[in-house]
């Protein structure tokens, strides 16, 4: 991954760009083993070439406290998305979400958006089931 981004930095020179945005998301990408490694890297790479390098991070909130605050640092912006039905249907979870967002607010960190994922009815019946049942 590194050596893709040395690439792209080095694109970015020759096209003698300003600034870059790099967003992460899919699944949950504070999930990914070397993700701090990632973004340290990256705001290196701005140091070294004088490029402007922003990052993004589209999070669902309920990573551990101690990955949150170690990419706190190299994230620019938040993208949170807010997955009701599971969120109501795991009440670890919706700490994890409440905690964490407190700590962006804390820290004052930007939050661009926040996706409310209204899931469809595609679940699962015994799954529907399972959300109904947290519903009441």
């Amino acid at each position: 991954v590194l050596g893709t981004i040395d690439k792209l930095f080095e694109f970015f020179v020759k096209q003698q760009f300003k600034a870059v945005l790099f967003y992460y998301h899919g699944g949950e990408p504070t999930r990914y083993s070397k993700i701090v490694e990632v973004l340290q890297y990256i705001k290196q790479k701005s140091a070294e070439t004088g490029i402007t390098a922003y990052n993004e991070m589209q999070t669902n909130l309920t990573t551990k406290e101690s990955v949150l605050r170690a990419i706190l640092p190299y994230c620019d912006l938040f993208n949170i998305t807010f997955h009701y039905l599971e969120l109501k249907a795991r009440p670890q979870k919706l700490e994890a979400f409440n905690r964490n967002y407190q700590i962006l607010r804390d820290e004052g960190k930007p939050i661009h958006n926040l996706d409310v994922m209204l899931e469809n009815s595609s679940l699962t019946r015994s799954t529907s089931e399972l959300y109904l049942s947290a519903n009441d």
